[in-house]
């Protein structure tokens, strides 16, 4: 029975020769399947979306809930996928004077947190596996240098909130 399918196959491909120089891979394909959309990466796209948005509303109410003062000042600027869904990068931004501010502290200070940031964000979504986090942090004063953003698409969703 294969036999005869590939037979058939191949019988048709030549047919198809005699009528045209060369085969291109849009023949014998109905056109509205060849020009159909890819709606599967426009719904894992809108599903990445809505996890970040959800994350960022899920950090900002957990950072501005912490007792500790540094902690309060941090500000989440943005969620982005990095590289999907499976890993987040959290943009944070310090509302604190230049002399106070210190990345690599306030970086150990998230990752101690980060167990207990992603057991929120567990609570707070419908997902098989809770998201790792990684961080981005950003000064007021290194969010106002042009080099930093020079456009509004390079700054970070809520630069506004500490400005």
């Amino acid at each position: 029975m294969c036999s005869k399918k590939r037979s058939s196959q191949n019988s048709q491909r030549e047919r198809l020769l005699e009528m045209c120089g060369q085969l291109h891979e849009d023949d014998c394909v109905d056109p509205n399947q060849y020009f159909k959309p890819n709606r599967k990466l426009d719904v894992a796209n809108k599903k990445a979306k809505q996890l970040c948005r959800q994350a960022l509303e899920t950090l900002e109410m957990v950072l501005s809930d912490c007792d500790e003062e540094l902690m309060q000042s941090l500000v989440v600027a943005g969620v982005d996928p990095a590289p999907d869904s499976s890993r987040l990068l959290v943009t944070v931004g310090v509302d604190l004077e230049p002399d106070e501010f210190d990345q690599s502290l306030i970086l150990s200070i998230l990752q101690n947190q980060t167990p207990r940031l992603r057991a929120e964000l567990a609570r707070s979504i419908s997902r098989k596996r809770v998201p790792n986090l990684s961080y981005r942090i950003f000064s007021k004063a290194q969010l106002e240098q042009p080099s930093i953003a020079t456009t509004d698409t390079e700054r970070p969703a809520n630069y506004e909130n500490f400005r």
